[in-house]
């Protein structure tokens, strides 16, 4: 009797500890006394025995001297100055507590769960697609045949009596400008946005002949990439010349030069130079300045905003033959900014978005990367050097041979990882099994006759 008194005891220690594990995150105040875990078991601490008093939740649980003025404990708001950041009250203080992917929702100081006019298949009704209207999930329309899970705008599935299309082939889409559709389960699924447009007769993206960082100026001729062709005119026509290469290049008017000169590689003003010890050469003049490149920021003070242009400006040597030198110039800086506009609010608005298929082994999923620019309204200013981006990915399921044969792989899961990820929930209950199994054998195996009677 004693020994299974003793064994008991032991196996119901283990097994409440068990029961008990826990993890920071979860620390409390329960009045004054400060419930912690520490390395997996429950502490409690009496705040009031040191004259203090207990606050907060979570890693952020503790006790203070006092309970200072500020803001209110444990409470969220939105930052004032980072839309996308959640803060918390601790000690009268806000603290920034986690980032929101969509942005932070102002009146209700909680993370919007989804970006605008976007879709999604109804977690909790198969047979209902839902839009993302002010950050929230909204029922948009019933699926006669169910949701398709795998489609990236969470499609309505047709009617499957009715052959749709083949499987693995493309298409134009019908409705969406630029975008390009896959055929996979008999249905056509939106599959990449095509960025100068969609073969009609193909089904495939029309490559580009150029990218705008192919621009180049040739004398005072304009070479621009326009939507993926070739484009030339004459700056001369225009009463300009051609500068900068790139997207910096373009017809300008040439500016007159600054103050704070720079000289440039040569180290030497208009006057003569050795080139390698040779002929003697003179820089007797210098040509008009021209924008070597430029650039468009915003910035921002409180609820004001101001649109800036930062150029550097170059020009060159001219020889006494007459012959323009570019490798001597001389370099200017010119920042210029227009007027605050005081009712601007800015944000990162949704730019652009690209889907593609990610693969892992076997495993595919269908993913959107999404690009976000920092722009203010209502006066329209957009700042394209501050971006930012998010991908949203659908569940794993098995590939198709195609997409087996061509996409991208993603870096592969460990054993012991994809193990937990796919079975962890049955791992977890064979173990509560097992040790159930072990406690009434240990019951058994020590307990006498009058005990079970």
């Amino acid at each position: 009797m004693l020994k299974f008194s003793a064994i008991s005891l032991v196996s119901l220690f283990l097994f409440s500890n068990i029961l008990l594990a826990c993890t920071p995150d979860e620390n409390f105040c329960d009045n004054d006394i400060l419930n912690q875990c520490i390395g997996g078991v429950w502490s409690s601490i009496s705040c009031a025995d040191t004259g203090e008093v207990c606050i907060g939740s979570g890693i952020l649980a503790g006790c203070s001297a006092s309970v200072p003025a500020g803001c209110i404990e444990n409470t969220f708001q939105c930052s004032p100055t980072d839309p996308n950041t959640r803060q918390f009250c601790q000690n009268g203080q806000w603290l920034d507590y986690d980032g929101c992917l969509y942005g932070c929702d102002y009146s209700t100081n909680t993370c919007k769960a989804c970006a605008d006019n976007t879709f999604r298949c109804s977690p909790t009704d198969s047979n209902t697609r839902q839009t993302c209207s002010n950050g929230n999930w909204l029922d948009y329309e019933s699926c006669i045949y169910g949701c398709d899970y795998s489609s990236l705008t969470g499609q309505c599935k047709p009617n499957p009596t009715v052959v749709g299309c083949i499987d693995g082939t493309f298409r134009c889409s019908p409705t969406v400008d630029n975008q390009r559709d896959r055929c996979s389960n008999n249905m056509w699924i939106g599959y990449e946005s095509c960025s100068i447009g969609c073969n009609q007769l193909t089904g495939s993206c029309i490559s580009p002949e150029c990218t705008s960082l192919e621009n180049f100026c040739n004398g005072n001729i304009l070479t621009q990439c326009v939507n993926g062709k070739w484009e030339t005119k004459s700056c001369v026509a225009e009463g300009k010349v051609c500068t900068g290469i790139a997207l910096t290049a373009a017809c300008t008017a040439a500016p007159s030069g600054g103050s704070g000169r720079i000289v440039g590689e040569s180290g030497i003003a208009p006057e003569d130079y050795s080139s390698g010890g040779g002929e003697v050469k003179k820089c007797t003049s210098w040509s008009e300045w021209y924008i070597n490149k430029s650039s468009t920021k915003i910035e921002k003070d409180g609820t004001n905003s101001r649109e800036c242009t930062d150029e550097t400006l170059r020009r060159y040597c001219y020889l006494s033959t007459g012959v323009l030198d570019f490798s001597h110039y001389e370099t200017n800086e010119n920042y210029e900014c227009g007027e605050w506009s005081g009712a601007d609010k800015c944000d990162y608005v949704f730019e652009s978005s690209q889907a593609y298929t990610d693969t892992s082994g076997e495993k595919c999923r269908t993913c959107e990367r999404s690009t976000y620019a920092y722009a203010c309204q209502p006066s329209g200013k957009t700042d394209y050097s501050n971006t930012k981006q998010s991908t949203t990915c659908s569940s794993w399921r098995q590939c198709t041979p195609e997409e087996v044969a061509g996409t991208t792989v993603s870096p592969s899961r460990s054993d012991i990882d994809a193990l937990l990820e796919d079975y962890g929930l049955v791992i977890g209950a064979v173990v509560a099994v097992l040790l159930l199994v072990v406690l009434f054998a240990t019951y058994k195996m020590f307990s006498t006759p009058e005990d079970e009677s």
